[in-house]
């Protein structure tokens, strides 16, 4: 529904914006229905066979006309481009023709699209812990599932130690197999049903999760020195999902992770972040303006002042937003 998961779209939308959003029949606005829209449906047949052709033909895999028909049988597995893509990487993924029937069987068996990743990740712990680094498709893929926006390369590195010989190839043909994509410099999975998958192969259990989620909160809470936005955006939800109210509101509280949000209009997200604390809008308000204070104690310098005032003005502006300039004393 519009009113329950797209509270951070800006209304009205910039100028030069354009959004495409997909929606069921039952959960599309009535507004939306006069929008231009295109009616997505299951893949036929046919569809499915011709899109199979076309992958496998890309990554020169040859199969008879009856393996496809009983790859596309399966109408609960194929009813939709991902999946036969997948499928597709998944023949393409051993170049030992001997085993190629075993792969088909085992697509065939497949009942959704979490059953052919759990496929292709054991073939791909097959060839990158071969070399005794076992676990480190699992703690790679672990860590980029738990960020909020996804991991760049460096930061997954730092998190994964291992030689560019292991990690190289494991990029590659992460990406190669549409498990993750690199989108803005960050990896993450190519699609929530994927994502999903990882989870439930690599972190069933709750312990495994937070285990996981620590670690990227120690990682970021170590750079809180230097504000960036990639700071911004993942440590708070981070800390939110681990529940962790005292360490969240701590960072939170700190004047420069606020102008990372703000300025970029996530003001629903820091009042968001504030629930979760337990603490009142005012109680909010009140302290950024005294941390403000605080960073003119000391240093005088004109620079100093003229980015506190710059403080003030976008502290003043979020104030002003909710309604409470006349209940906080600056």
């Amino acid at each position: 529904s519009g009113e329950q998961h797209l509270g951070w779209l800006l209304d009205p939308l910039p100028v030069d914006a354009r959004v495409v959003l997909s929606a069921t029949d039952q959960t599309c606005p009535e507004a939306w229905r006069m929008l231009p829209a295109m009616k997505i449906q299951p893949l036929s047949s046919r569809d499915a066979r011709s899109l199979l052709r076309v992958w496998l033909g890309n990554t020169k895999t040859l199969i008879t006309s009856e393996q496809e028909v009983k790859l596309i049988s399966n109408g609960k597995a194929t009813v939709s481009p991902l999946p036969i893509v997948l499928i597709a990487k998944y023949l393409a993924s051993d170049s030992n023709a001997t085993t190629l029937g075993s792969r088909i069987e085992a697509c065939v068996n497949c009942q959704c699209v979490k059953d052919i990743v759990c496929l292709i990740l054991e073939r791909q712990e097959v060839e990158t812990e071969s070399d005794g680094f076992k676990g480190f498709v699992a703690q790679v893929l672990s860590l980029i599932a738990c960020s909020a926006n996804g991991l760049s390369v460096s930061e997954v590195i730092h998190l994964a130690p291992a030689p560019l010989t292991v990690w190289t190839p494991l990029y590659y043909a992460l990406i190669d197999r549409h498990i993750v994509a690199e989108t803005a410099g960050l990896l993450r999975p190519t699609s929530e049903q994927v994502c999903q998958a990882i989870r439930e192969k690599y972190m069933p259990l709750s312990e495994q999760r937070n285990s996981c989620y620590q670690q990227l909160a120690k990682f970021f809470q170590e750079r809180l020195c230097s504000v960036t936005n990639r700071l911004s955006d993942e440590l708070p939800r981070i800390l939110c999902t681990l529940d962790d109210k005292g360490k969240l509101q701590e960072v939170i509280s700190n004047v420069f992770v606020f102008i990372r949000l703000y300025r970029r209009g996530r003001c629903s997200q820091l009042v968001r972040y504030w629930q979760v604390t337990g603490a009142d809008q005012v109680g909010m308000a009140q302290h950024y303006c005294d941390a403000i204070g605080r960073l003119q104690e000391g240093d005088a310098s004109t620079d100093k002042l003229k980015r506190v005032a710059c403080l003030y003005e976008n502290v003043g502006r979020f104030l002003r937003d909710l309604g409470l300039m006349s209940q906080v004393s600056l």
